[in-house]
């Protein structure tokens, strides 16, 4: 998208990668957003959650709750 000029909102992104069942690829979003030096923000951090929790990521899922408290996050 990026090379057509079409600058997406990665939040719309990974919430609907989310709602659509691809935890994986709801993480590798959510992961570009952070490498990009963006502050994912409560929205982004909820459809991660939610996609982890979906696909009984239970282990990834506390590290990010861990990582949402350490950024002063609440959910």
């Amino acid at each position: 998208m990026n090379e057509k000029g079409i600058n997406p909102d990665v939040v719309t992104l990974i919430s609907a990668a989310c709602k659509s069942g691809k935890w994986e690829e709801t993480v590798r979003l959510f992961r570009n957003l952070i490498d990009c030096g963006a502050l994912p923000n409560i929205v982004t951090f909820n459809s991660v959650l939610d996609a982890l929790c979906k696909d009984g990521k239970t282990a990834e899922t506390l590290k990010l709750v861990e990582k949402m408290l350490l950024k002063r996050c609440k959910a």
